[in-house]
């Protein structure tokens, strides 16, 4: 098992995870999947931002990342989140390790601040964002739409 950071070849993977997501939930508001491509994409222009996978018998099983919040340069020390984790690889720790680590990555940035934006319902990740000592800080209502419904 091994933490690391993201590389190319790893957009496979990652686009596995994250379009089962945009396929079957509504935790992502993307509607339709994201191509390979689309992740290198991703990962090439996420450059001074952190990128981590977790890997397991060269299974990725997991990943996070720290992107810009808002182009604003008073913004600078803030920066925002995404998770994601393997549909088979719930309820093991490896959100809770992935967040652990990119915490500690971004303190030695120089991020005082992370944003994490969260579609609700969606109990585990809310759970996660807690026991990592996140904050909830308000509700955007209705401000999605996915599968006929509203979401916050």
């Amino acid at each position: 098992m091994l933490t690391r950071n993201v590389l190319i070849s790893d957009a496979e993977q990652i686009a596995n995870i994250y379009n089962y997501y945009v396929e079957n939930s509504t935790c992502t508001f993307d509607t339709d999947p994201l191509s390979v491509r689309d992740i290198e994409n991703k990962i090439n222009s996420n450059k001074g931002f952190p990128w981590l996978v977790y890997e397991n018998d060269n299974k990725i099983q997991g990943y996070v990342h720290l992107s810009k919040f808002k182009d604003r340069k008073a913004y600078g020390n803030t920066s925002e989140l995404t998770i994601y984790v393997d549909k088979q690889s719930h309820c093991k720790g490896v959100g809770s390790l992935l967040m652990k680590e990119i915490i500690e990555t971004s303190i030695k940035l120089g991020i005082t601040n992370i944003v994490s934006v969260l579609a609700l319902p969606n109990s585990g990740s809310l759970s996660l964002h807690r026991k990592m000592g996140f904050e909830r800080m308000g509700v955007l209502y209705n401000v999605g739409r996915k599968f006929g419904k509203n979401i916050d």
